[in-house]
């Protein structure tokens, strides 16, 4: 004697989900982008500002891509002295130093407010 079921499975495919996770996605990237510049900031040498201003006219917000870009950035950002003057965190590799410090803080809400998971 047989046991067999008559049962049936359905999949249904919503046709929003993909729209909705590029969606979030992007969102998620621009969030992103603006907490490292914002979250960077303290950490950025400041003689002019011109360096941390960079930051925001070099970036192109949400491509994933942070930039502090002037002439002399590059050499700040490998060889530059560590901040004085009551500014101790401005100084070389000044996203590493930060990302150390906030990086996964920052990952993990974006995590939470866009729906992802660790």
């Amino acid at each position: 004697m047989s046991n067999k079921s008559n049962k049936s499975t359905s999949i249904q495919w919503n046709v929003n989900a993909l729209g909705k996770i590029r969606k979030n996605i992007a969102d998620a990237q621009i969030t992103l982008d603006f907490e490292v510049l914002r979250g960077c900031s303290p950490y950025v040498p400041f003689l002019t500002g011109k360096l941390a201003q960079s930051g925001l006219t070099a970036t192109k917000i949400g491509s994933g891509k942070v930039e502090w870009r002037t002439p002399y950035a590059r050499r700040r950002y490998y060889e530059g002295k560590m901040g004085s003057n009551g500014e101790p965190l401005r100084g070389p590799f000044w996203f590493e130093r930060w990302k150390t410090a906030n990086g996964q803080a920052v990952i993990d809400a974006i995590q939470k407010e866009f729906g992802g998971e660790d």
